[in-house]
């Protein structure tokens, strides 16, 4: 149901493996010690404990960003051909391990817990009583879950996010000492114990991953050439601060109507201002890697994305705006109109474009490039490439290559060049 509504991937397939344990004990008596006539014995023991909760599922997130990647949209006999990579994708993404429980709450997936103690007392055949101090070592290991959704993916569990980093580890320590008193008269038995002291969990070390945010975009309002909306992608994929291995990126821009000042009863307020105090804003949101943020723009901004080397992906695309309505849920489309300058450069790109006046380049590979309203300015570059340009007066360049151009309605310019 989630997918069919758009609210996120569904889940397959779960299994809940529960709670898992496993202990083991070492325990040695020594004497009988006499102080006096009373027998004394000294009892040194020793328990490993293990501890764990582990609960796995399937859904379908490998299949609908394989979907998204399409070079046509629909063409679902591209989901079995390509590279076997890619369509191992489409499996080993979906999988991931439930950090949480199904009230929310983030359990450790191991805990590990040593126990020591040494004791001495009375032991006689109906009667033991005595003393034992001990210390209780715990390390826990808590599957590290960078964007904090609850699942933790293979990419995310081998560190594709930046370096390698599985688990939070952290370790404690607590001391004891308890007295102990067992009577056994047959008809009756007593058997009690309690603390003397014991102390709290005291923290040993504690080593955390790093939970940066990614950063997906970044917004210039007052940039030299008018206000920018520049993508973390190829040359400025550094400035993302995360995901530094990652070549074939796959980024969405979607529209999503006026930018309204929030209110305390969660109702729309005014509309959001420019630094001019005059120009209101239009709010738009970045999907990448599974993570989204939403950035306040000038209508008059450029989106500036540059894929560098790798299979990429980039959709500027229109959204939605839900409002109620007299009791009713209405639904408005929003139409992506800002200025997009996008370049593929290396490898086979998927850019999608909506409508603007936009600027779009495919670099080298065998590029799919698409238009929609708006007089665009396409240059397909090398490689056999796809270019519809949509409805307006666009310029369209296929270069080398055996290329597919289509200008679409309007007065449009078409050069096919060598190929």
């Amino acid at each position: 149901m989630d997918l069919l509504l758009g609210q996120g991937d569904t889940t397959l397939l779960r299994v809940d493996f529960g709670k898992i344990g496993a202990s083991a004990t070492l325990a040695r008596s020594f004497g009988p010690f006499f102080a006096g006539p009373v027998p004394l014995l000294i009892q040194v023991s020793g328990t490993v404990a293990l501890d764990g909760r582990f609960a796995v599922a399937f859904d379908t997130h490998g299949l609908t960003s394989r979907i998204d990647a399409l070079d046509t949209p629909g063409d679902v006999a591209a989901l079995t051909t390509g590279d076997r990579a890619s369509r191992g994708s489409v499996f080993s993404d979906g999988f991931y391990i439930e950090d949480v429980t199904a009230e929310g709450v983030d359990t450790p997936e191991i805990k590990l817990t040593f126990t020591a103690s040494l004791g001495a007392g009375i032991f006689l055949s109906i009667f033991e009583a005595g003393v034992r101090g001990g210390v209780v070592i715990d390390l826990t290991l808590d599957a590290f879950d960078p964007n904090e959704d609850g699942k933790v993916r293979v990419e995310e569990f081998v560190g594709r996010g930046g370096g390698s980093c599985p688990f939070d580890v952290s370790s404690r320590i607590e001391f004891f000492l308890p007295v102990f008193l067992y009577i056994d008269l047959t008809i009756y038995t007593l058997d009690k114990s309690f603390d003397i002291v014991r102390s709290p969990r005291i923290p040993l070390f504690s080593s955390q991953c790093a939970r940066s945010t990614p950063v997906l975009a970044v917004y210039d309002e007052t940039a030299a050439g008018g206000p920018t909306l520049t993508l973390t992608t190829g040359a400025k994929s550094s400035l993302r601060g995360a995901f530094p291995a990652v070549t074939k990126e796959a980024y969405s821009v979607r529209s999503l109507g006026a930018a309204l000042k929030p209110t305390d009863d969660g109702s729309p307020g005014a509309p959001k201002l420019g630094k001019d105090a005059k120009t209101p804003l239009q709010r738009v949101e970045v999907e990448a890697f599974d993570l989204s943020a939403t950035f306040d723009v000038l209508p008059t901004t450029r989106v500036v994305a540059d894929a560098g080397a790798g299979d990429d992906s980039l959709k500027f695309v229109p959204g939605n705006t839900v409002t109620e309505v007299d009791g009713a849920t209405v639904v408005q489309p929003v139409p992506f109109t800002l200025r997009v300058d996008a370049d593929g450069e290396g490898g086979s790109d998927r850019i999608v474009a909506a409508d603007g006046a936009d600027t779009v380049d495919g670099g080298a590979g065998d590029d799919v490039l698409e238009t929609g309203i708006g007089d665009d300015v396409v240059g397909a570059g090398a490689g056999d490439d796809t270019v519809d340009a949509g409805p307006g007066q666009d310029v369209v360049s296929g270069g080398d290559g055996a290329d597919r151009l289509a200008g679409g309605a309007g007065a449009d310019e078409v050069r096919g060049g060598a190929g």
